[in-house]
């Protein structure tokens, strides 16, 4: 009798640590996947602080929504494992359904979408995803309350400390590892798998008849959604930019990069926005010329910003020139021009009076305590 009650403690014990797990990664796929649409929507919609704004009301709204409707059900067990399906299939379908959206009213990458365009989208995209994702916590604590007769309080407040310490890693693994190895496509698919997973162990604890045929109806799905998923992706991201040839599309910690081509024009866009073009011989030659010139002898110059577009070259063409210090922000585009444009590169490398520095060019200038004859800012027009 002894022996049963400490394999019954034991079976309790081994699902409740379980379920704990599962509310960390709770917490973890939201903040994820929280930091992967709004970055994937800013670069679509060329976020600013009211487009920011419109996505969090849009996110706070359903998930709201979702944790008052899907409060009442009772059958916690046996309905999880159906909740956690469809919120796997709707993970990478919000994604696409944002860039439906957009590719529908707006076809053209490089314009600008107006007001009602952005607030529809970001309140649309986001319902099905956000009714699923905040009806996991009413669900989750009531099964928690029920595997343990605690209060719905105590429970409550269980959920939401492993939710939290997975939000807090989810933000860490996200914005510093995943978003630098993998697309936004490949990191949706990742963890709608992980939902998937979820769902078939949340129904091997069920009572159900015929889970291996449940699960075999459920994978071939999940496959055929991906698949689709993936490919419909891919497809209107690059109808997005008809026109142009995307030559590579990359996350960085700064934004979303997408280097085009254009006949033989190279065209690189930071969150949609053009940061520089290759060759561009008229605007590098106006960057520098016209600040260098009104100097009698100009011998150690700052260039910040802009210098990848043809800057550089145009700088190093001053004979009084002995020292070019250029500051660029983003490692990503450092290496998207080492790569894509080596003869390039490999020339300025060669170059001993160019000195490249990663980092802010705010913070550059407060640490740096050398003395410069110029300091040129070629950065951006401001969109915010």
């Amino acid at each position: 009798m002894r022996k049963q009650e400490n394999t019954v403690k034991s079976n309790s014990a081994l699902t409740k640590n379980a379920l704990l797990v599962i509310f960390f990664l709770y917490g973890l796929t939201l903040t994820s996947l929280q930091i992967v649409y709004l970055r994937f929507f800013i670069s679509i919609f060329y976020g600013n602080e009211l487009t920011i704004g419109l996505f969090f009301f849009s996110w706070m709204l359903w998930t709201a929504s979702g944790s008052l409707l899907f409060g009442r059900i009772k059958e916690v067990l046996n309905y999880l494992t159906t909740h956690h399906f469809l919120f796997g299939l709707f993970i990478p379908f919000t994604l696409l359904l944002m860039l439906f959206i957009r590719s529908q009213f707006l076809p053209v990458g490089s314009a600008l979408p107006g007001l009602s365009l952005t607030i529809s989208t970001a309140i649309s995209s986001l319902i099905a995803f956000g009714l699923l994702s905040g009806g996991l916590f009413p669900l989750y604590t009531r099964l928690l309350n029920k595997l343990t007769s605690q209060q719905t309080d105590a429970a409550g407040s269980r959920v939401y400390l492993w939710e939290t310490s997975g939000s807090l890693v989810g933000g860490l693994v996200c914005g510093l590892l995943l978003i630098r190895l993998l697309s936004i496509s490949q990191i949706v698919v990742g963890f709608a798998i992980l939902q998937f997973v979820l769902s078939f162990y949340f129904l091997s604890k069920t009572s159900k008849p015929h889970k291996s045929l449940i699960i075999s109806l459920y994978f071939l799905i999940a496959f055929f959604a991906l698949s689709s998923f993936l490919s419909s992706f891919e497809q209107r991201f690059k109808n997005l930019w008809r026109g142009m040839t995307i030559v590579t599309q990359r996350g960085s910690p700064y934004g979303e990069l997408v280097l085009t081509r254009l006949d033989h024009s190279y065209t690189l866009y930071q969150d949609g926005i053009p940061l520089f073009t290759v060759p561009d011989p008229q605007t590098a030659e106006e960057t520098v010329h016209y600040a260098l010139l009104l100097h009698k002898n100009p011998k150690k110059v700052l260039l910040i910003g802009g210098g990848f577009s043809g800057a550089l070259f145009e700088a190093l063409k001053h004979p009084s020139l002995q020292q070019l210090h250029y500051v660029e922000l983003d490692p990503e585009v450092i290496r998207l021009y080492q790569e894509f444009f080596p003869e390039n590169w490999n020339t300025l490398n060669r170059d001993a009076r160019l000195f490249i520095c990663q980092t802010d060019g705010r913070t550059y200038l407060k640490q740096s305590q050398q003395q410069f004859d110029l300091i040129i800012l070629a950065l951006p027009d401001p969109y915010t």
